[in-house]
């Protein structure tokens, strides 16, 4: 009993403590939610959620779509208007380029004349002189072989192609007396000239190429020979621009008013002038008073804009300023959205080509890029490394000995059992154990194996490393040592003068001889120096101005003789062997491309080209007439095809061309977008979780992909066509009064039946390939994005439009329009189906043999192909048009798919 009131007391004050826990808890806490009435928040707790109609849903959904489609074929309007400003632009621009692209050319060729050698100006003519002067013998060979060739080409052939394509017309030839009375011609005669015109043309540009780069080659061969002296040319030009005060014969100051304040300018002299002033004042060598003078010092100058300048500059000012006002506006209200990509246009601010620090960091540039290019052709480190290497073979014998028999240090650890020094080995199996030895390359101890195994054993190996040594040592005085002392002698030359200036005056034979026994120098350093003294002495003045132009010729040789000192330079051009391994290495990429564009080249390229020419020739196909001695009215040039094409009237080939373009257009539309519709829908039920049997129905509809489509097209023209089975059961049934002319022969009302039926037999061709594709998207996309959709509570149409149609428009946006361009090109379809009949009756007056049902391509191969006179000029030109057309709408549409301005990932 007391047990039992000692728990029932324990039960008590545990209640008691909770009941205050729990006032506690209740009980507000001072300072707060004082005042604050909840009651609001508890009657909405109370209240329950009601989902929002589904027909309210749809409207919705249905409204938001259709603004939404209005603004896109606004913005595709917009667009279009731009491209064709672009178009307008980048034609102004691309002449402009052109121009610019042949001025500097030949600006650039100058150049190569002026500051080569006589072996880089004989390139010019000679292929490959150049190249062999520096030591590419099978360059110059190729370049050689390929002027030859190309020569003898157009005194057999090419000279007569060219004329022959200028006067390819009757008329034209017999104006020059190519053709004389009596003479017959056809039309594949003048085929044949245009093709040999054309692959003439093709060879001719082939041919500049060449001798452009035969002559790049050999003057890329002589400034890797020379190339201190080209780098310290361009140093030069980039000191007198950072110094250009302390040449005040360079220009004069000029001052002048700009907005009510004086500034003052710099008035340069002309280039010419430039070269004279830094050759003949400052004594800098020929080269580098050349790269001085092709410096645009007038750029040096700060530019300030005339009154026109200003004045368009302000207007562009003002339109910038409106124009953010109005954005402003846009991105306020509820449209932002759509406008989002024309709101954040800025006005580019070109850098300026002006000012100082401009042309210094240009000049800074071309000096990192001379480096970048040329510096990697300094063979010495290379070969004094590569001599290394084998002098560690050639300077051990024994151990290279032990190591071909397996009795080094290596082998031993390695556990290889010694061989027996009477055994015949081979020297690449032998070069596996020199390698572990030694940790050298393959070749070097392959070639010292070979000398061990084949050549003598160890004597073979002192001796080549006696050569070897001797070698060496030649590289070294002649690329180093002899160097330095020909650059310390020539220097010393310049500041000689009042020793050398009685050998100059005892004639020139006496002050080579001095140059040569007392200061070293070889012929070419000779020359140099006598130059720069016959032209200092012959412009006279006074013995000490004479010394200090010398001695400041003389100083720049210091610099010369530090560089040789730590950075020894043999400037070896790539031989032949060297450039056609890069194409099994690093450029192996063009190897193998250069196949495909070679047969890209004859098989696509030059047919285009021919159709491009053909579009501006009357080119017609004409019977024989019936007198063998009458002229065939060969082809001439004339723009008979574009005026053909798009003169108006009735009965006109350019009415035809608006009618089929109009039929070309609407086919395209319906057959891409039902297809992609109704594929879409297809998908989405079969995918449906409530649907049983999905692979049954999938494979149902994939069996008219496994009919080839002609297959099928030529079946379907069966079964539609007169007296078909369809046709048939219509008329038992009494729907119809004739075995023929409702399904694919009606011409009332623009056979606008038969244009519905095609459209719908290719939704039954077409709709199967859409809904695989769509399958594949639906199944990956995140069932997460619905789930939250629903507790969101978003309806299916809802779902659709904001989840699944944007997935499923970001993946198959370029396929759309590889669809869209490929059915305004669809040739099989209405050909196999209709041939392009109905045939017009004559109400609308079309021509060339064209039918009701006919595209832009099938008429085109009725007018080229089947047409009793083939129109292949017209032809030509309709190609052009409709390549024309599928690029525009093209580049358009492809700029506007988020799948392509988002790449990264899915918006």
């Amino acid at each position: 009993m007391e047990e039992e009131k000692n728990l029932a007391a324990e039960e008590k004050a545990a209640a008691d403590l909770d009941n205050s826990t729990a006032e506690k808890e209740a009980a507000p806490i001072e300072g707060e939610h004082q005042g604050i009435d909840f009651s609001g928040v508890e009657a909405l707790s109370k209240s329950e959620f009601v989902p929002e109609k589904w027909y309210v849903s749809l409207g919705h959904t249905l409204a938001e779509f259709l603004v939404s489609a209005l603004l896109f074929l606004g913005g595709f309007l917009l667009d279009i208007l731009k491209a064709l400003w672009q178009v307008v632009v980048g034609l102004v621009f691309g002449i402009k380029a052109i121009v610019t692209g042949i001025g500097r050319f030949f600006r650039g060729l100058a150049r190569i004349w002026r500051e080569g050698d006589y072996g880089v100006k004989v390139s010019f003519g000679l292929f490959g002189f150049g190249n062999f002067k520096v030591g590419q013998i099978a360059d110059g060979i190729i370049f050689l072989v390929v002027e030859i060739l190309y020569l003898f080409y157009m005194s057999a052939v090419g000279g007569s192609a060219v004329v022959n394509l200028i006067f390819i017309g009757e008329s034209g030839r017999k104006a020059v007396g190519l053709l004389p009375e009596g003479g017959i011609l056809t039309n594949m005669d003048s085929v044949r000239f245009l093709i040999l015109g054309i692959f003439t043309i093709i060879a001719t540009l082939a041919f500049i190429y060449v001798w452009y780069s035969a002559i790049k080659s050999a003057y890329d061969g002589y400034i890797i020979k020379h190339n201190f002296d080209f780098l310290v040319a361009k140093e030069d030009a980039l000191e007198v621009v950072k110094n250009k005060d302390k040449y005040p014969g360079l220009f004069t100051e000029v001052n002048k008013t700009y907005k009510g304040r004086e500034i003052t300018k710099l008035k340069f002299i002309s280039k010419k002038a430039v070269y004279k002033l830094m050759r003949n004042e400052y004594g800098y060598p020929r080269l580098s008073a050349l790269y001085i003078s092709y410096v645009d010092f007038k750029r040096v100058n700060k530019r300030y804009p005339n009154a026109l300048q200003v004045f368009f500059q302000n207007i562009k000012d003002g339109f910038y300023a409106r124009y953010d006002k109005v954005r402003n506006k846009i991105r306020a209200g509820k449209w932002s959205n759509v406008f989002a990509k024309y709101l954040d246009w800025k006005p580019k601010a070109k850098p300026s080509r002006y000012g100082e620090e401009t042309v210094e960091n240009e000049l800074s540039a071309q000096i990192n890029r001379h480096r970048h290019t040329y510096d990697k052709y300094n063979d010495y480190i290379p070969q004094t490394r590569d001599m290394d290497g084998l002098l560690k073979l050639f300077d051990n014998p024994l151990l290279v000995e032990a190591a071909i028999y397996a009795r080094d240090e290596v082998s031993v650890r390695n556990g290889l059992e010694p061989i027996s020094m009477n055994e015949h080995l081979k020297p690449k199996v032998a070069a596996t154990r020199i390698i572990g030895a030694f940790e050298c390359s393959f070749e070097d101890a392959a070639l010292a194996a070979t000398l061990y195994l084949k050549k003598g054993g160890l004597p073979a190996l002192e001796a080549a490393g006696e050569k070897l040594h001797a070698k060496k040592d030649a590289f070294v005085e002649a690329n180093r040592t002899a160097r330095l002392a020909s650059v310390s002698g020539v220097r010393k030359a310049y500041t000689d003068y009042e020793k050398l200036r009685a050998d100059f005056d005892q004639g020139k034979e006496v002050f080579f001889s001095t140059l040569k026994n007392e200061y070293g120098l070889i012929k070419e350093d000779a020359d140099r120096i006598y130059a720069d003294y016959s032209l200092e002495i012959r412009i006279g003045g006074d013995e000490t101005v004479i010394k200090d132009h010398l001695a400041q010729r003389g100083e720049r040789y210091e610099k010369l003789a530090k560089t040789h000192e730590e950075f020894p330079f043999h400037g070896q051009p790539m031989h032949f062997k060297r450039k056609a391994k890069q194409y099994l290495d690093e450029k192996f990429a063009v190897t193998v491309m250069a196949l495909p564009v070679l047969g890209a080249l004859i098989t696509s390229i030059i047919p285009l080209i021919f159709s491009i020419v053909i579009a501006f020739t009357n080119y017609n196909w004409h019977a024989l007439p019936a007198d063998d001695n009458a002229s065939l009215g060969i082809f001439d040039w004339s723009l008979e095809g574009f005026s053909k094409l798009f003169s108006m009237g009735n009965g006109s080939i350019g009415a035809t061309f608006v009618y089929i373009l109009g039929w070309t257009i609407v086919w395209a539309f319906f057959a891409t977008f039902l297809n992609y519709i109704l594929g879409i829908v297809l998908a989405l039920m079969i995918n449906n979780k409530h649907i049983k049997f999905k692979g049954f129905w999938r494979t149902l509809f994939v069996i008219s992909i496994a009919i080839p489509q002609f297959i099928t097209l030529l079946g379907m023209s069966k079964i539609l066509g007169d007296g078909g089975p369809l046709n048939t059961l219509f008329y038992d049934l009494g729907w119809v009064n004739s075995l023929s002319g409702f399904w694919l022969n009606n011409i009332e009302h623009r056979a606008i039946s038969v244009k519905i039926t095609i459209i719908l037999v290719n939704c039954w061709i077409g709709i199967p390939y859409t809904m695989l594709s769509t399958s594949g998207i639906l199944m990956n996309i995140p069932e997460d994005l619905y789930e939250s959709a629903r507790i969101d509570g978003a309806s299916p149409w809802t779902q659709f439009w904001k989840i699944t149609m944007p997935y499923i428009l970001f993946v198959t946006g370029p396929s759309l329009l590889t669809t869209f361009i490929g059915n305004i090109n669809n040739f099989n379809v209405i050909y196999f189906l209709t041939g392009g009949g109905p045939n017009d009756a004559g109400t609308l007056g079309l021509t060339n043999n064209a039918g009701m049902t006919d595209l832009l391509i099938t008429w085109l191969y009725k007018m080229t192909v089947s047409a009793a006179q083939k129109q292949y000029a017209t032809g030509s030109v309709l190609g052009i048009v409709i390549f024309a057309i599928c690029a525009f709408f093209s580049l358009i549409v492809y700029k506007r798919m988020g799948s392509t301005q988002n790449e990264e990932a899915f918006q």
